[in-house]
């Protein structure tokens, strides 16, 4: 049996003996030994040790004899003893061999065999061209790639030997193994990390989990993936370091690979190393033959754990010494920046212009190539270096920004420090718009309007474009609070005005244009043109504000489809990242369309997890997205009537009380004014969705898309039985959705004056709702009209027309979980006169439920394709009902349709 260290061979030779000796088998067994080489015979001695007490003293005598002749060998050098007495020794001991077979099979376990002393390897090589016919089997063990002491007998010994060859275990076996040590299963992708670093070595997996399980000792979390990969093994080190006692330069190579990691060429790792050309080959081919390295250049560890055992029993400073020379190597060599740089984080602070330069530019890519958290360890090293006043401001102002996407307060306070040193007028307005963002983030709004005025105080008039973001920062800071929104009004028109030249700026522009427009309500095509153009092409770099800002004004136009499409394009990316900040908005976006599509659960699932990635990575309760992201929620939970989940985030998100009259709390107080209602406080949101509309008007929100508190207003009005105040609102509301353009708000309009004017007034408006809304990606409004309309239906006595709108509505509200409406739609159809004449009619002529509906809308004069969109079915669906209909009632066609189902 042979493999690598630590592959099993000693387990599964004691597992073969001890399943021999429950066969009846007598089983000696031994191991070759480091130290005891040079003893002659000493495997042998060890073998009959197990075996001759086994017999008593019937071989005594023998023993005896093997003894004396094993004292000559203690007493001469071996090389010097004769063939004689060579070969009377080895025929004692086959003696002895012999008369335990002719007694019981025999067993002879010799693990180590590689390292058994030379007499031993011939005897057993003598024994096994002697033996053949017996009862006697030998199980050896072999270490590959380890020096044997005696070569030419082992070789000749295995020659005719069965070759059983050990692997790793299998993903499965280690999970196994893993559940056996730490007592119940492990967590998922564990496995697999453990497999992957360690090849299934059984030794390896045992001393990581140990090592695991030490390391986390000290700490309330599991084990992580994350430690799987990142963790050596003393233990592992410590017989490595063993193995290589005698090869001192492959000490020094395999040190030298460890620390310039994987895919090294052997130049570098024999110049790291400090070794000549015929050294580095010769501790090549120990480190190959033991399978330290893999049989294959570039160099690389056979299993990642031993690279990592190895590096980490480097002392810190030799370590750190030997990183920064590989850095030096690499980057005289030319090699990657960001291949130097992962040596140069481990070298301790940079003391070298280069080495500066080469983490900087590395920093930068990764914030490119969106991987904040990347860019942040990178330049905190950069910090250390000794800088100039200017480089020391720009490397801490980049680092700010790094650290805002998943630290707030730390990213606040690194821009802070960067402002103080920061004097020139560029830089520091360059650090001020980052800080500014920060700032208004956490409600700041005072100090964020001072940092931009004074930033454009010190700018001058050279940098125009520089000049509009700070002017834009300046109107942000006072449209967001209530009190100054008037001074951001007076600013708009001057930002409209003034249309920077950089592209990127320019996109900004766009963006900006868009959002302003889109929340007065005006200019749709104009807002979706430039929102687009705002957001290609599509950049990681966008979901960093104000880039992703436009999204909502598509959001806003029912542009669902380019939403989706970013989000599976960048926002994949950016979950693929693990970036919590622009995942959360990704999640917050996804929900959104979601929701606007009609799909509450998917919606309510995407929303949940965003607004946990949002408290995760420590979004503050005045961040707009987190407040978006609050309303979102509260009103998708409230469509699918989970009221009890919908009261706790407004306790989790803090907002039952009074919420100040900033920006953000216009979408909070509409979600909580329609909770309020939905739960029967309808007074308490009736308040809450008139103070939005308040509110509402001093921002200049006029788009119902934006901000729908009228409607809702309205409807609330109506559950007071206030008609006239409702059907006023839901006129203002429709003249606004109408100068928007959108279907959406339009039928929505539609739908609630339709729904606060009587039956015959409220008949030709809702149908015209449903029309609309067929046009439009609004389905939980389609069948909220759906269900109105047949309520006004039935308040003109038309059972029919309403039992069909009725059913309509409660099967497409069950389609998009709003569970209210569906109880109410069934509700109501229980109430329909009467309850059941049509269905007893189209029964008594052999009609189904469906053909009767068909039936029923040819009557009204329909086309087979308006009867499929009445009915949610395809055209030849249609066509399959009316042919059973006609011949169930033994008619040619239409023209004798009204007056056969009249007969019934």
């Amino acid at each position: 049996m042979h493999g690598e260290p630590g592959i099993g061979k000693s387990a599964l030779l004691t597992a073969v003996g001890q399943l021999a000796a429950e066969l009846g088998f007598d089983v000696g067994t031994a191991s070759g030994l480091p130290l005891e080489g040079e003893f002659a015979f000493g495997v042998i001695r060890q073998l009959l040790n197990d075996l001759l007490p086994a017999r008593g003293d019937e071989y005594s005598g023998l023993f005896d004899q093997v003894g004396q002749r094993r004292e000559a060998h203690y007493d001469n050098d071996v090389a010097q003893v004769d063939t004689e007495l060579i070969q009377a020794t080895l025929h004692s001991i086959h003696l002895i061999t012999t008369s335990l077979a002719e007694r019981k099979p025999l067993l002879l376990v010799v693990d180590d065999a590689h390292l058994a002393d030379a007499p031993s390897l011939r005897y057993l090589g003598y024994a096994a061209r002697r033996l053949s016919g017996m009862p006697v089997m030998i199980a050896l063990g072999v270490t590959d790639g380890e020096l044997v002491r005696d070569e030419a007998s082992l070789t000749e010994l295995t020659l005719a030997a069965h070759r059983v060859r050990l692997d790793g275990l299998s993903p499965a076996d280690v999970a196994q193994v893993l559940r056996d040590v730490g007592g119940h299963r492990p967590r998922t992708g564990l496995v697999e990390a453990c497999h992957e670093v360690t090849g299934g070595n059984p030794f390896l997996v045992h001393e990581l989990w140990a090592t695991l399980r030490r390391r986390v000792a000290r700490r309330s979390t599991p084990p992580s993936v994350h430690d799987v990969m990142t963790l050596g093994a003393p233990t592992v080190a410590e017989r490595l370091r063993s193995r290589l006692r005698n090869f001192p330069y492959a000490v020094e190579l395999a040190r030298a690979v460890a620390i310039l990691d994987d895919n090294v060429q052997l130049r570098q790792a024999a110049s790291l190393a400090r070794l000549d050309v015929d050294a580095a080959r010769a501790a090549l081919d120990v480190l190959v033959r033991m399978r330290v390295l893999q049989d294959r250049h570039p160099l690389r560890f056979t299993h990642s754990l031993v690279r990592r055992a190895v590096l980490e029993e480097l002392p810190l400073g030799t370590r750190m010494f030997g990183h920064s020379r590989a850095a030096e190597l690499l980057h005289t060599e030319g090699a990657a920046d960001d291949v130097v740089a992962a040596h140069l984080l481990q070298a301790g602070a940079p003391t070298e212009r280069w080495q500066v330069d080469v983490l900087h530019h590395t920093a930068r890519r990764a914030l490119r190539q969106g991987a904040p958290d990347v860019a942040a360890t990178h330049l905190r090293h950069v910090v250390d270096a000794p800088l100039s006043r200017a480089r020391r401001a720009e490397v801490l102002g980049m680092l700010g920004n790094a650290e805002l996407i998943f630290d707030h307060a730390a990213g606040m306070a690194t821009l802070r420090e960067a402002m103080a040193h920061a004097t020139e007028p560029t830089l520091r307005a360059g650090v001020a718009l980052s800080l500014i963002q920060a700032l208004q983030a956490v409600d700041a709004y005072e100090e964020a309007g001072t940092v931009a005025e004074e930033a454009l105080a010190c700018l001058g008039s050279d940098h125009p474009d520089l000049a509009w973001q700070l002017r834009r920062m300046v109107f942000t800071a006072a449209l967001m609070r209530r009190h100054t929104v008037s001074a951001a009004h007076a600013q708009r028109e001057r930002l409209f005005a003034e249309v920077p030249d950089e592209p990127r700026l320019r996109r900004e522009w766009l963006g900006f244009f868009a959002v302003q427009y889109a929340r007065r309500g005006r200019h749709r095509e104009l807002v979706v043109r430039y929102a687009k153009e705002a957001l290609s092409p599509f950049e990681l770099a966008i979901l960093s504000p104000p880039g992703y800002f436009p999204l909502w004004s598509l959001l806003e136009a029912d542009e669902l489809d380019f939403v989706t499409e970013f989000c599976r394009d960048v926002g994949q990316r950016a979950l693929d990242h693990g970036l919590l900040r622009p995942a959360a908005l990704v999640h917050l976006l996804r929900g959104s369309v979601y929701r606007l599509h009609g799909d509450l659960p998917a919606a309510a699932a995407e929303l949940t997890q965003a607004m946990e990635l949002f408290e995760e990575w420590g979004v503050p309760p005045g961040d707009h997205d987190r407040s978006l992201c609050g309303m979102e929620l509260l009103l998708t939970t409230v469509d699918q009537g989970e009221y009890e989940t919908a009261e706790r985030w407004v306790r989790r998100m803090g907002i039952s009380g009074a919420l100040p009259e900033l920006f953000r709390n216009n979408f909070l107080l509409l979600a909580r004014g329609r909770l309020r209602v939905a739960t029967g406080d309808v007074d308490g949101g009736l308040a809450d969705l008139l103070e939005c509309g308040s509110r509402a008007r001093s921002w200049q929100i006029e788009n119902p898309m934006t901000l729908p508190w009228r409607a809702e207003a309205a409807l609330a009005h109506l559950a007071r039985g206030e008609q006239e105040q409702a059907r006023e609102l839901a006129a203002r509301d429709l003249v606004a959705a109408r100068a928007w353009g959108t279907a959406r708000p339009v039928g929505v309009a539609l739908r609630v004056l339709g729904a606060a004017s009587e039956p015959a007034a409220a008949v030709p408006v809702l149908t015209e709702a449903v029309e609309v809304l067929r046009r439009s990606p609004a389905r939980l409004p389609l069948a909220h009209a759906l269900f109105d309309l047949g309520v006004a239906q039935q308040g003109l006595h038309r059972p029919a027309e309403a039992r069909n709108h009725l059913l309509a509505a409660a099967e497409l509200a069950r389609d998009c979980g709003a569970n209210p409406l569906v109880q109410r739609a069934e509700a109501q159809l229980m109430s329909v006169e009467p309850a059941t004449s049509a269905a007893d009619r189209f029964a008594r002529a052999g009609l189904t439920g469906q053909e009767g509906r068909a039936a029923e809308l040819a009557v009204e004069g329909l086309t087979n394709r308006e009867i499929a969109a009445r009915m949610y079915v395809t055209v030849r669906c249609v066509e399959f009902h009316l042919s059973n209909v006609y011949r169930k009632l033994g008619i040619d066609g239409r023209p004798q349709l009204r007056t056969t189902l009249e007969s019934l």
